[in-house]
């Protein structure tokens, strides 16, 4: 995305400071950021939790917490000094100039309030009301990809999965036409063809209206594609800026060198390497000291860096990096990026999965409709999970894998279908299921909000799981908190912590160990890392890894990437609106033909590794067609939207739901690329080994 609006500023940030008040003390949380963002550029912010990102947007935003103050330095909106506004000020600047859509949803949606009266709102401040208010609602939520958008408007924000909650708040900051559109994490919960989807929209909006956008993220990719410039926060300071294809291309910094590190490649899996993590927890920005605020975890680190601080290096034009080995993290980014190799390291351990491995779970035909819905959340849902195995779940947000996962758990019962586990029939209410069986499949949850009391402190609320889920009952349940304490690598200092005073990275790791505190054979996880910066959720997915394999479990990994899903995963599904489109091996993702949603998802994260067509128009869904007949580049007239397509199997155990022979399918190759080819030969090394 070039930039846009002839390079005038529109917002101009000088020496800003801001502290929180934390324990009755003010604590420093951003160290004097300077940074200019032109009129129509998309500038983006990422950088890992707690360096300071939704800090440094809310003080621009105008919503500090009570407790955060701005100490010093200055924040201009064309020409207008914010830090200056009272609140009556600010409330006009919402409505007017500043929209701004919050990380969590739930914290920015009123429960008690439908779609609709949230949207209304919106167009009253612009003086839209009655019907061309909701005839622009209808046409703004299309856009947004949602079907069915009456049943949307009606629709109260607990009733939507959390990537179409997110949606709805982009929603209700778009209606309000701003100049500056505060994003944080706003494709956090969204799958990776939505995502990219969204952003294209935000540029259509932002090229006919001049929108200024800031996007925070934690996904550098993203940033990569659709920001003019990104600036890199660490500890409360700004340690990189620069066009966002050349910071992402050869890095400046070796903090951000080393979150690009974190990220698997397309086409390589747990088997053959292990994720890259920094070493460490990020420093807080009131912990800064004297020298570089990356030096503790910094593998470039020298006694100048713990001393001194550094100072600004430019590496070119628009260009600069916080380092004292500035140019030499540069030049190194280059010549990595000039001969590729693989980054495994070589104590490296191979997985091997069990070819024999027994079926732990057996799925048949689950379909549910929830009440007053035009059409059912899932439909004749099947698969097979073995022993010590992972199956990734992939779709969009609404295309039921939340309900998937809840029906698994037995938290809401199907409409029909059977579940067997270890080979016996599953009771579909929980009421029904023996202790055994509720023991066995536990689900860690998207949010840890949701299976973490606010109120207890950690070592309260594993200890209670423990008594509750173990039979028969541990002698001693405090060594049995402190034993889960040490499989999630949790400090066990932290038990006397309430939840809120964890960091998220830290806040999964309790969630996980309260679902292991049964402990089960299967774990149902309901996108464990969406929320949690590339680091945390390297550490995460390593964290996982090292728990099946010690002890044996296995896996429901339900996500959004792609990338993360097919590293990770040994079988995949991809749901699309209910149904299953496709499921398999990995490896027949891989190297095959495959159905063309699930390229689309490829195509959205890895481009160039699939080809497919443009869709140029946007047709109506016909009932009794295949289900992705209106967004399929290879539809059929008379044919895709004439029946229900059948489930036809490409190879052994690989099923596409499509109309097209396997032949006129389109095919991800990864066999003649250098990533592939890395992989397997770090893999024949590691076997040799």
């Amino acid at each position: 995305m070039t930039a846009r609006g002839g390079g005038t500023p529109l917002l101009q940030i000088s020496g800003l400071r801001v502290e929180y008040a934390i324990g009755g003390r003010w604590l420093p949380v951003l160290h004097g950021i300077d940074l200019t963002i032109t009129e129509g550029e998309t500038y983006g912010i990422a950088g890992e939790s707690g360096c300071g990102k939704s800090t440094l947007a809310a003080a621009i935003g105008g919503y500090l917490p009570r407790n955060g103050r701005i100490t010093a330095g200055s924040i201009m909106l064309d020409g207008l000094e914010l830090t200056a506004l009272e609140r009556q000020q600010w409330q006009k600047l919402w409505a007017t100039q500043i929209a701004v859509v919050l990380q969590n949803p739930g914290s920015g949606l009123n429960p008690r309030l439908t779609v609709e009266q949230h949207l209304a709102e919106s167009y009253r401040a612009k003086g839209v009301r009655g019907d061309a208010a909701r005839a622009a609602m209808r046409a703004l939520l299309e856009r947004l990809h949602f079907r069915q958008t009456d049943v949307i408007l009606r629709s109260y924000p607990g009733q939507l999965s959390g990537g179409m909650q997110q949606r709805v708040m982009i929603a209700t900051a778009l209606a309000r036409n701003p100049r500056l559109l505060l994003l944080d994490e706003p494709t956090s919960g969204l799958d990776a063809t939505l995502a990219r989807s969204l952003m294209d929209f935000l540029a259509e909006i932002q090229e006919s209206w001049r929108t200024t956008i800031i996007l925070i993220s934690h996904d550098l990719q993203l940033i990569e594609r659709v920001c003019d410039r990104v600036g890199i926060l660490y500890g409360g300071s700004l340690v990189e800026e620069g066009d966002a294809r050349a910071v992402s291309q050869a890095p400046g910094h070796p903090y951000t060198m080393s979150l690009l590190n974190c990220r698997p490649q397309f086409g390589i899996r747990k088997q053959q390497m292990r994720l890259q993590t920094l070493p460490g927890d990020p420093v807080a920005p009131w912990a800064v000291g004297d020298g570089c605020c990356f030096a503790s975890r910094c593998p470039r680190a020298i006694a100048l860096c713990r001393s001194t601080a550094p100072s600004w290096v430019s590496l070119g034009t628009a260009r600069r990096s916080l380092c004292h080995f500035a140019r030499e993290t540069l030049a190194e980014a280059e010549h990595a990026a000039d001969n590729p190799r693989s980054a495994v390291p070589p104590t490296s351990t191979v997985l091997h999965s069990d070819a024999n491995a027994p079926v732990i779970l057996r799925v048949e035909k689950l379909s549910h409709r929830y009440p007053q819905a035009d059409e059912p959340a899932l439909q004749d849902v099947s698969f097979t999970l073995f022993a010590g195995q992972t199956i990734g779940i992939m779709g969009e947000s609404g295309s039921g894998k939340s309900t998937l996962a809840r029906i698994l758990v037995g938290l809401l019962e199907p409409s029909s279908g059977r579940i067997e586990w270890a080979r016996h029939a599953l009771p579909l209410r929980l009421s029904l299921r023996s202790m055994e069986q509720r023991r066995a499949i536990q689900m860690v949850f998207q949010n840890p909000e949701v299976s973490l009391n606010p109120r207890h402190r950690v070592g309260a609320i594993l200890k209670r799981a423990v008594v509750k889920l173990r039979q028969p009952r541990p002698a001693n349940s405090e060594e049995a908190v402190l034993e889960l304490a040490r499989a999630v690598q949790l400090d066990l200092e932290l038990l006397q912590r309430l939840p809120r005073d964890l960091s998220g990275g830290l806040r999964q790791r309790v969630t996980i160990a309260h679902g292991l505190a049964g402990p089960p054979t299967i774990l149902v996880l309901d996108e464990p890392t969406s929320a949690l910066d590339v680091s945390t959720q390297a550490a995460i997915i390593e964290l996982l890894r090292d728990l099946q394999q010690q002890h044996g479990l296995s896996f429901v990994f339900i996500s959004h990437d792609v990338v993360l899903t097919t590293y990770f995963s040994d079988w995949f599904l991809v749901l699309y609106n209910g149904h299953v489109v496709e499921s398999g091996s990995v490896e027949c993702l891989l190297d095959g033909a495959v159905h063309p949603y699930t390229a689309a998802l490829v195509n959205s994260v890895v481009p160039h590794v699939v080809h497919l067509p443009e869709v140029n128009e946007r047709r109506a869904v016909i009932r009794g067609g295949c289900p992705y007949q209106a967004r399929c580049p290879l539809f059929r007239p008379g044919l895709c939207d004439a029946s229900f397509p059948p489930r036809q199997q490409v190879t052994p155990g690989h099923e596409i739901l499509c109309h097209l022979p396997p032949e006129h399918l389109p095919v991800i190759q990864l066999t003649t690329s250098a990533t592939r080819s890395q992989a397997q030969e770090t893999t024949r090394h590691d076997q040799d080994r």
